[in-house]
């Protein structure tokens, strides 16, 4: 997995933390999304929730925890429900962890996820590559 953010700075992996269950969640990439992050879908009653940390969509510098949410018909994702304010998941910079935490509030479903984020940078150069022959007779 690697989605570009900035110039020369890109999201190696990512993982959302219950804080109350300490469940760690690995973020995984899906093919045609070159900016979301996904989680396994979470089964709660009649619904299937697909979370996805959305990093084209930032704001106040960071990015988006969003969800659909879809009626779960013998297992299988049917009928998206119309997004609530539940979609865009209310967040905050917690300075103790120095992490993201998304409260995630859907019916009575509550779910406070810390985001853990391991970035790449990179630095890209222009190099001109000389050979040197020294004539030694």
């Amino acid at each position: 997995m690697v989605i570009g953010i900035d110039k020369g700075k890109k999201v190696l992996s990512m993982k959302l933390m219950n804080i109350d269950s300490k469940e760690e969640m690995l973020l995984y990439e899906r093919e045609g999304s070159s900016r979301c992050l996904f989680n396994e879908d979470i089964l709660f009653g009649e619904y299937l929730i697909t979370l996805r940390v959305d990093w084209g969509d930032i704001r106040n510098g960071d990015p988006v925890l969003d969800a659909d949410i879809y009626k779960n018909i013998s297992g299988r994702k049917k009928k998206k429900i119309r997004n609530g304010p539940w979609h865009h998941t209310k967040k905050e910079y917690d300075k103790h962890s120095n992490c993201l935490i998304y409260e995630f509030n859907f019916q009575k479903l509550i779910l406070r996820l810390m985001s853990q984020t391991t970035f790449g940078i990179g630095v890209s150069m222009d190099a001109i590559l000389v050979k040197r022959e020294d004539n030694i007779a």
